[in-house]
């Protein structure tokens, strides 16, 4: 029997391995509370400076040896495991870290090292509908143009973010859109209601 696949599967790369982590941990555990939701599909690639937790929002999870979340490979298995076993009729892509722009993201301090563009580049098995970087700087010219073979929707600030996205709104968002255009649109709206 075929299963009908969700309406969104929200792939959120938590890469904590750093100053952030247990910024980070509180805004998946608010994440976990709010349970499941009808039609998405939230998996998490959770780092921290000293393990690595796989996830779904109401299912399993995983703990795994300390992986560098630098690496392209570490972002590209994710996204490929979280593509083939939560299919979806579209993708969202989180990357929650700290940001440098174009020089990277996803900063792993224990292991000295972030994704620079073309490592991000590389980390993608499949174009995605959007990519919502929870991070800072990310929203430069350069990161778009290296992203376009990559993704059609790119959601970034060019600033600092000061406290970070709620991922329990990515996921509320994801639910209540039907393609990424109108996904985008309602996050922009929430931020900048006016």
């Amino acid at each position: 029997m075929q299963v009908k696949p969700r309406q969104w599967t929200v792939l959120i790369y938590a890469a904590g391995a750093n100053d952030l982590s247990s910024h980070i941990e509180r805004r998946l555990d608010e994440l976990v509370e709010q349970g499941p939701l009808d039609g998405v599909d939230v998996v998490v690639r959770q780092f921290d400076n000293h393990q690595v937790k796989d996830f779904v929002i109401g299912g399993p999870s995983h703990t795994r040896q300390q992986l560098n979340s630098g690496e392209s490979s570490s972002l590209r298995e994710f996204l490929a495991d979280g593509m083939k076993n939560y299919p979806a009729e579209h993708y969202l892509v989180v990357i929650s870290s700290h940001g440098e722009g174009h020089a990277g993201v996803a900063i792993d301090t224990p292991h000295a090292d972030r994704l620079d563009l073309a490592e991000l580049q590389a980390g993608f098995p499949a174009r995605v509908d959007a990519v919502f970087f929870d991070a800072c700087l990310m929203g430069s010219a350069e990161v778009a143009a290296g992203l376009e073979q990559q993704t059609g929707l790119l959601l970034a600030s060019e600033d600092v973010v000061r406290s970070g996205c709620p991922l329990t709104l990515l996921a509320q968002t994801a639910a209540q859109s039907a393609d990424g255009a109108e996904l985008a649109r309602r996050l922009v709206e929430s931020e900048h209601p006016d």
